[in-house]
């Protein structure tokens, strides 16, 4: 009985940490003392049972995440790679890990209950420890290879999350809008997971996103994370990702089949059958020399006179390209539910402090099962 009422240090860093708040804000929010909630942290000191309900309520976190087993701190691995439109502060990086983080224990709780996809990738990894260039044309070949290894053809990607998904990628979307933040690719207890805000972006944005978190994975993964906080560096692989992804969804034998024209009505005529963007497009045939950087920049302002660079053709309304929801997880759940296992489930992720509806409010796209009343009970054998 004391474990359920004994504050665990980490978890309360972790809450508020996930909440992007300081302890400063916390401090006012609850009108207890900084110096308090420093020594809770700490471990110094530790709140009654009361405040702990109270400290749940105000981080809006079930009370069992404060006092079940210690949570790890923030995982060392190599690759944590975030991408956002502005500049972000840290503390919000750190929640948006958090968030990442909670997704990646869902993922390792459910790998014990059902098999799923276990990361293929490896032989193509590219194993530089320490920064290096990446030329354009190895980068070709590695897209290359990525689409040799699943035997796809030079046409279009037909669903992007699901390739991931075959890969042993854990891919979750967010809609989170305002954040800032676009994406996180990170690896946490061995398994790479892929975090997408997919606020306000059409499908062939989201495709693009997809490709350009798996030419990291690819491509720099062995890297010391250290290193991508070196601004220079950061944005070499942000460039190297980006051609990774235009070279995966648009692979030249067979994108350059295609194009009969570089107009701008060829290009829209085009999108819907390759899923990317005219402006990925227009980019692509400048990477292939095709056209050069001043047909690109009119094919740019086109777009903005006639459409819109946020909205293009066949990204909103009536016959836009669908977005492609990841659906591994979600086929999980249906499985065990399917076996009457779900109870199963919420009882290993409530141990972690995970309930049901906690977690789908950080993953709308998920769909947990509900509670029932009666709680799953473990099966028990006698020992001979």
């Amino acid at each position: 009985m004391e474990r359920l009422t004994q504050l665990v240090p980490a978890n309360l860093k972790f809450a508020r940490e996930l909440n992007g708040m300081t302890i400063t804000e916390l401090s006012e929010k609850t009108s207890v003392s900084k110096q308090s909630i420093s020594n809770w942290e700490n471990g110094n000191r530790s709140p009654d049972f009361g405040t702990i309900k109270r400290l749940a309520n105000i981080l809006n976190v079930p009370y069992l995440l404060l006092v079940s087993a210690a949570r790890e701190g923030a995982s060392t691995e190599n690759l944590a790679l975030f991408r956002s439109r502005v500049a972000v502060p840290k503390r919000s990086k750190i929640a948006f890990e958090h968030v990442l983080e909670i997704y990646g224990d869902l993922v390792t709780r459910l790998s014990s209950i059902v098999n799923l996809p276990e990361f293929r990738l490896n032989k193509l990894l590219t194993d530089y420890k320490s920064f290096r260039v990446i030329e354009n044309h190895e980068i070709e070949k590695k897209a290359s290879e990525m689409r040799d290894f699943f035997n796809l053809s030079n046409g279009p990607i037909l669903n992007m999350t699901t390739i991931l998904e075959r890969s042993g990628i854990n891919v979750v979307f967010i809609n989170r809008p305002g954040l800032g933040i676009n994406a996180l690719t990170k690896q946490y207890k061995g398994k790479f997971l892929i975090l997408l805000n997919i606020a306000d972006q059409s499908a062939v944005k989201i495709r693009f996103s997809l490709a350009h978190e798996l030419g990291h994975i690819l491509l720099h993964s062995e890297y010391d994370r250290k290193l991508y906080a070196k601004k220079e560096i950061g944005k070499r692989l942000e460039v190297e990702a980006n051609m990774f992804a235009s070279c995966f969804l648009m692979p030249a034998s067979g994108f350059l089949l295609d194009v009969t024209r570089t107009t701008l009505g060829e290009l829209v005529r085009l999108k819907k059958h390759w899923k990317v963007s005219v402006q990925s497009m227009a980019v692509r045939l400048t990477q292939l020399g095709i056209i050069d950087s001043g047909h690109e920049v009119q094919i740019f302002k086109e777009i903005s006179r006639k459409y819109s660079r946020k909205d293009e053709p066949f990204d909103r309304g009536i016959g836009k390209i669908e977005i492609e929801y990841p659906s591994m997880l979600n086929a999980a759940i249906r499985f065990l539910n399917d076996e009457h296992r779900s109870n199963e489930v919420l009882f290993e992720l409530r141990k972690d402090g995970l309930e049901s509806k906690f977690l789908h409010g950080l993953f709308p796209y998920i769909s947990f099962p509900e509670q029932n009343v009666e709680p799953y009970m473990p099966k028990l054998r006698l020992l001979k």
